[in-house]
């Protein structure tokens, strides 16, 4: 059944791909509208207004970033969801799309799984965001009137403050996202937990887009700005500002002063108890070795007694036989077959033994492995 809700605008200038578009999404969505260039665009929205614009970047006249700022400044546009599609891969070419205002980016050629699902992704982003608005709405008026009652630097001392007795990373994301919202700050995080990175942001989802930028910035200095967005980088958080105040150039100035020491406290706290999970494992490991050190001491005694008495009662044995058959009256027969027994038992014994001094010199090979790691 189709999807009847979804609006789609397709802007390509190349008829090729817009017969390419028109095979893909026909079979899926109802509400598809098409057009060539960024003005027919632009003209469109007057009458149409799409849930999503499949924007190409190349085109003659505007190009796919010309229009998307130019929806994006339009207050009554602004919350259309645009997915760019071009045959630019570049990071630099991602950059320029999120600068833009773009939410997602599709590279040509493109297979159509990839293309349905980007959408469909796109399409519970933007539900997620209706949803969120109003609640955006009551965060930020109450973060204003907390500023309006203390000093910025207060802000970042209670910040401070609470974060080393926050149990987890999620919980210091979930301070830092409060403290974004007090200075009415739109972030996006990236926080290292162990060996993995979990993001989040001031909208409880994050678009992929934003994800690609964080990754793409962080080894980009402590600090990099671009337009009115900046992320600051550390070695366990990275945080993305999107909405700096760069027309306030005192508040800008005092947020980029501010921002870095309350994210380095965050850091750290984030860096504790990456050490503190490390510690775990450490002294679960040496726990491990101490107890493999100790079976292996314990099974090469009892290897060497039981070769000292098996060795012990094969002689015995031998003297005994030697001793006492000449004057136990046997026939010839008899003796020959007590004998031959006695050499088949002593054979195999002997085996079981060669068997055993494997087995403890493997056992040595470990205990003397456990004994390196000890020190």
């Amino acid at each position: 059944m189709k999807n009847q809700i979804t609006k789609l605008l397709v802007v390509d200038d190349e008829p090729l791909n817009i017969t390419i578009m028109h095979e893909y999404l026909d079979e899926v969505y109802s509400n598809i509208e098409y057009a060539t260039d960024g003005l027919e665009c632009l003209e469109k929205l007057d009458t149409y207004i799409p849930d999503i614009i499949l924007l190409d970047v190349s085109m003659p006249g505007m190009d796919g970033y010309q229009v998307c700022e130019q929806i994006k400044n339009n207050p009554k546009l602004c919350d259309i969801t645009i997915i760019f599609v071009s045959a630019r891969a570049t990071p630099e070419e991602r950059l320029s799309g999120f600068k833009a205002g773009g939410e997602d980016y599709i590279v040509k050629p493109y297979k159509e799984e990839e293309l349905l699902l980007k959408i469909a992704k796109t399409i519970d982003y933007h539900d997620k965001l209706i949803c969120l608005n109003n609640d955006l709405d009551d965060a930020q008026n109450v973060a204003f009137e907390a500023m309006t009652s203390s000093s910025e630097m207060g802000f970042v001392t209670q910040f401070l403050e609470q974060l080393f007795e926050l149990a987890n990373a999620k919980l210091i994301m979930d301070a830092t996202l409060s403290f974004a919202k007090i200075f009415n700050l739109a972030i996006c995080i990236r926080a290292k937990e162990c060996d993995e990175y979990n993001f989040c942001s001031h909208q409880t989802c994050i678009s992929p887009l934003e994800k690609e930028v964080i990754e793409l910035l962080q080894n980009s200095g402590r600090i990099y700005k671009f337009d009115n967005r900046i992320q600051f980088n550390f070695s366990h958080i990275n945080v993305l500002v999107k909405n700096m105040p760069i027309k306030d150039e005192n508040r800008y100035g005092r947020l980029t002063d501010i921002i870095p020491i309350a994210l380095s406290g965050a850091n750290n706290a984030l860096k504790t108890l990456y050490y503190k999970e490390t510690a775990k494992d450490k002294h679960a490991i040496e726990e491990l070795v101490s107890n493999i050190h100790n079976i292996t001491h314990n099974v090469v005694n009892n290897i060497d007694t039981v070769k000292s008495e098996v060795n012990g009662a094969l002689e015995l044995l031998h003297e005994t036989l030697e001793k006492n058959i000449p004057f136990m009256g046997l026939e010839d027969d008899q003796e020959s077959l007590i004998s031959n027994t006695t050499d088949n038992v002593i054979v195999s014994i002997n085996k079981t033994l060669e068997s055993l001094e494997i087995i403890n010199s493997q056992m040595n090979l470990i205990k003397t492995d456990s004994e390196k790691f000890k020190k």
